[in-house]
């Protein structure tokens, strides 16, 4: 679809967003490791618990409910949010969940607590499990039991999805989470990538 048909549609679509941050978004594509790696370190971020979906998830982040975090979507068939924060307990279950369809991060001041806020009117679906979303993340064996030791050894995790393309939205939920979580010990962060040309907020 051309920007000039996305503009038309923010009105409906983006309430509450600003042209200025929708202006930053870019057509969905497919990301290769060194564009969003780079993404990450232009941000400050590291890059040591970066990693991208496997390519024959994309699909279940909107499908399947083992994936997804928004239950309105989910029962429309729509597609997914390109930016989400899940944050889960030592135990893997989800204890809050937003995503960039929610809204604007400024207005809901999840991160005022440890966990992050739960907003009650967010259709999110509190049967997610980390375990699940760890079997759609591409890492080996040997770098899968040493993320699992990380999150065994905080009280909660966190896991990022975010895309390159989404622009303004990825960033602002990057910066806030990371400050967030650089503010609490403990808690781990895994950053995911999670950009597909066929993944986006509608």
């Amino acid at each position: 679809m051309k920007r000039h048909l996305y503009i038309i549609i923010i009105p409906v679509f983006l309430s509450g967003c600003s042209l200025i941050h929708f202006l930053s978004t870019s057509e969905p594509k497919n990301e290769e490791e060194n564009e969003y790696n780079k993404f990450l370190k232009d941000l400050s971020v590291t890059t040591i618990n970066s990693f991208q979906i496997k390519t024959d998830y994309y699909d279940s982040l909107s499908k399947n409910k083992k994936y997804c975090l928004n239950m309105y979507k989910f029962n429309r068939g729509t597609g997914t949010s390109p930016v989400q924060i899940r944050m889960y307990n030592r135990k893997g279950m989800l204890m809050a969940g937003w995503e960039q369809c929610y809204g604007d991060l400024h207005y809901f001041n999840l991160f005022d607590s440890v966990p992050i806020k739960c907003i009650k009117s967010h259709p999110t679906n509190f049967s997610l499990s980390l375990w699940n979303d760890l079997n759609m993340i591409k890492m080996d064996s040997t770098m899968k039991e040493t993320v699992k030791k990380e999150i065994q050894s905080h009280d909660y995790s966190i896991i990022l999805l975010y895309s390159v393309w989404a622009g303004w939205y990825s960033k602002d939920a990057i910066r806030k989470t990371s400050k967030y979580v650089n503010s609490h010990k403990n808690i781990a962060l895994f950053y995911v990538n999670i950009a597909n040309k066929n993944v986006y907020c509608r």
